[in-house]
């Protein structure tokens, strides 16, 4: 069964579940008549040249969704702050909403595919309740699939009724609780997202296509599920409905079962039917992201010569950009291939009693080598025999397949010796052998790793080979670097483990830093150079993959959508009954 999806979370707005029965009241009016007082129009804006009214109700609304939570978060310093924010959030969703029905149709009634201009167009009515009733009516894929996500919210909202019963009875075994999580992040595997067209020299996301939903029994209204004992799922709905009905209360509204229980799914179903609005339209417009080729060819030859006349001229500003070069691309590099070493490794942590027994056993080193200069070379031997002997009994912590279990560090070097390097065979280890390398390690790194610095990264982390700047790094772990770099061939695994102030590090020789082209062969670059260059060895992810992404996150989607509301609101005329306004507030 399809899961509920997460509502998008865009721009300056977010669709939450309702958090608090809080309603707004008027503090300057003795109100006689509360359905008329939350029927007034408290302000109007534009869209289209159309007029929309905004209610009382409708702002009480958007401050429980999404005023409330922050307003007690201490985000606020005022409540009039708080709910002109609300207001704005309703008026920004609300435009929202019309100007992707007008895009969503007008895309998808001039195509073939079946699954918008069918499924998903005749939905859209002239006003919300003509909508509403066509979501409510229609059963057909993207309906049933709105009707599911909206009911599938308000019993999330039951079930957390039914935990926290569960809890105030210490029937704690009952409560259904969430995987646990995992101890290390999990690698996130890299696939090819571009599609090139050589004879157009434009490239393109390869999106995978939107699949029609499946379920084909959907109930048109909500539907009581027993997720937990009857008993207390019922418990449970009396609650839900009980906050149901002091809201309506508050707003001199119907506090019928069926009424506001009703009210709750028009209120749902308007927040699922946003949401897949904004897949649909996301999905469009990620699959017409269009770039051309030379533009990333350029942007990279640009960047190389503009890198090159800095850094020539100023090394300092070359290191200072290596620095960063985990999270940032540099696309020259002077002396290209012996300046950097480029590092990946795997940090087994010391528990926080071993580094203190290190940091005595330090302690204690420079308190004898002062008083027994002598003894220098014994006593440093000494240190580091103890030292090793804290190693030696460090374990780690892991999963295979969801189990926990321990193994000592003796364990887990054998293991990578054993995958890395029985990969591949030879003695020269080639371009094809170092990424076959590279994967094994990386396997194991989200194995073992605790530094989360190393998961998921383009790049590896970048040693100065040569010790005329200060290092960043820790000084043991930097010392390794360079060894690899001076005994090790590219893909090699330094199987010595690395004792720094953090824990235990096995290193691999990932690479140097180097230019992709000969520094004076690159106007003669080719989007060819780009795609056959990797961030790292065990990535997927090449370098015009990286910079097509880099290029696209100023028009990304979320960009994009923060601008169209921005716009929409700007362009809206908007018009606030201060009077009636100040009223509402509490």
């Amino acid at each position: 069964m399809k899961k509920l999806k997460k509502l998008l979370s865009i721009a300056v707005f977010c669709l939450i579940t309702i958090c608090s029965a809080f309603t707004l009241t008027a503090c300057n009016l003795v109100v006689t008549d509360k359905t008329a007082f939350y029927e007034q129009t408290i302000a109007t804006y534009t869209y289209n040249n159309k007029e929309y009214n905004v209610t009382m109700s409708q702002l009480n609304s958007a401050f429980r969704d999404y005023g409330y939570s922050n307003y007690v978060n201490g985000y606020y310093s005022t409540i009039e702050d708080c709910l002109n924010d609300s207001l704005n959030y309703h008026i920004q969703s609300s435009l929202l909403m019309y100007e992707l029905e007008t895009k969503v149709n007008q895309v998808y009634l001039d195509t073939n595919n079946q699954l918008y201009d069918v499924t998903f167009a005749d939905l859209t009515g002239h006003d919300w309740n003509t909508t509403l009733e066509n979501i409510y009516n229609s059963n057909k894929p993207n309906a049933l699939e709105i009707r599911y996500d909206a009911f599938a919210s308000m019993q999330k909202i039951i079930d957390n009724y039914c935990i926290s019963i569960l809890q105030e009875e210490e029937r704690f075994e009952e409560i259904e609780t969430e995987t646990e999580e995992t101890l290390r992040d999990e690698k996130t595997e890299y696939e090819s997202k571009l599609v090139i067209d050589e004879t157009a020299g434009t490239i393109r996301r390869n999106i995978e296509e939107l699949q029609l939903f499946e379920e084909d029994n959907v109930a048109k209204h909500f539907t009581l599920a027993n997720n937990y004992d009857a008993n207390t799922t019922q418990k449970a709905y009396v609650k839900y409905i009980n906050y149901l009905q002091q809201i309506a209360n508050g707003e001199g509204k119907s506090t019928k079962e069926s009424d506001v229980i009703l009210n709750a799914e028009k209120d749902a179903i308007r927040k699922a039917y946003l949401s897949k609005l904004i897949e649909l339209f996301q999905y469009r417009y990620e699959t017409t992201s269009i770039v051309e080729i030379d533009t990333l060819v350029d942007y990279y030859k640009n960047q190389f010569e503009a890198q090159q006349n800095q850094f020539e001229y100023n090394l300092e500003a070359y290191h200072t950009a290596m620095e960063k070069y985990t999270s940032e691309y540099v696309y020259y590099h002077s002396n290209s291939g012996s300046e950097y070493v480029l590092i990946n490794h795997i940090l087994i942590n010391f528990t926080e009693n071993q580094k203190q027994q290190i940091k005595d056993l330090e302690t204690q080193l420079n308190l004898d080598v002062a008083n027994f200069p002598e003894l220098k070379e014994e006593l440093e031997a000494d240190y580091n025999d103890a030292v090793m002997s804290i190693v030696l009994n460090t374990q780690s912590e892991y999963e295979v397949d969801g189990v926990k279990q321990t193994g000592y560090i003796s364990e887990i070097i054998e293991e990578i010796d054993t995958v890395v390097n029985n990969s591949v065979d030879g003695s020269v280890i080639t371009e094809d052998e170092v990424r076959v390398r590279a994967e094994a390690f990386d396997k194991l790194l989200y194995k073992y790793n605790d530094d989360p610095g190393a998961m998921n990264t383009d790049f590896k982390y970048a040693v100065k080979i040569s010790g005329e700047y200060d290092d960043k790094y820790d000084k043991a772990f930097a010392l390794a670097a360079k060894k690899l770099y001076d005994n090790y061939q590219v893909g090699d695994v330094l199987m010595e483990p690395v004792v720094s102030q953090y824990g235990i590090h096995i290193l691999f020789y990932s690479g140097v830093a180097e230019n992709i082209v000969n520094e004076n062969a690159i106007e003669q670059l080719t989007y060819e150079d780009l795609m056959n260059s990797r961030v790292n060895p065990a990535s997927n992810k090449s370098v015009l993959e990286y910079l097509y992404d880099k290029l696209n996150l100023t028009t990304s989607f979320n960009s994009y959508t923060t601008n169209l509301i921005n716009q929409l609101f700007n362009s809206s005329t908007i018009v606030i009954d201060s009077y009636k306004f100040s009223n509402g507030l509490v």
